[in-house]
């Protein structure tokens, strides 16, 4: 399938492929792998292409599409069967896939996962390259770039091969956002709570002791959002 950079401009129909999802751990790769190939379908938000519309300010476009977490960019299919990144995020307002509504965000795709009014929970999602590390002689590691590339060394009568490989460590990430009725965008954490309901601060430190809130699980947002909300 061949990936091209396309403007999407106006409305227009764009045909395609099928359908939904996954998330975390930190994983190393072999620099020599062809990255793209090593996560392979599992790099996609979903499993196949899936029909959606992206709402422009001034029109709307069906599309068949799917989000890249390497590039973090929308990627779609037109008519010709080609496989395109959207280019003009800045102009896009929000997708539709289903059910499901996304948004950008500092230029990454973040999905709605819960809205009360104006505020919204947001879940971003991406496989971030976090790290780069050596091995040096005998396989032993170095996390710095000091690892000098000696191809052998003298072991008296004959020389001996010492491989240095170097390695990429990646992270598929997860991150929360909170967005206040300002408009304004924190990190989904105990911290920017109080910063996005500052006259509960107080109601949401009691609530805290009570109640545990892991800040990387949804369910647990959801729950807290829901009463800084409401209270």
């Amino acid at each position: 399938m061949k990936i091209k950079y396309f403007l999407l401009i106006g409305v227009m129909v764009l045909l395609g492929c099928p359908a939904p999802a996954q998330e975390a751990q930190t994983i190393k790769i072999n620099q020599a792998t062809d990255v793209a190939e090593f996560f392979g379908e599992s790099r996609w938000l979903f499993p196949a292409f899936e029909s959606g519309t992206v709402f422009l300010r001034q029109s709307r476009t069906q599309a068949t599409l799917n989000y890249d977490l390497l590039t973090e960019q929308v990627f779609f299919i037109d008519a010709k069967k080609d496989t395109l990144a959207l280019q003009n995020a800045k102009d896009v307002v929000i997708i539709q896939v289903g059910k499901r509504y996304f948004k950008y965000y500092n230029k990454a795709l973040v999905e709605v996962m819960h809205r009360r009014g104006l505020n919204e929970l947001w879940m971003r999602r991406q496989i971030k390259k976090t790290d780069t590390q050596k091995t040096g002689a005998y396989g032993l590691p170095s996390a710095t770039s000091a690892v000098t590339n000696i191809n052998a060394i003298d072991g008296g009568d004959r020389f001996r091969e010492i491989n240095v490989t170097e390695w990429a460590k990646y992270i598929r990430r997860v991150t929360f956002y909170l967005t206040d009725e300002a408009g304004k965008t924190r990190v989904a954490n105990k911290s920017g709570f109080a910063k996005a309901f500052p006259k509960k601060k107080k109601q949401i430190e009691t609530y805290l002791k009570t109640q545990p809130v892991n800040v990387e699980n949804l369910t647990d947002l959801k729950r807290l959002f829901d009463f800084c909300v409401n209270e």
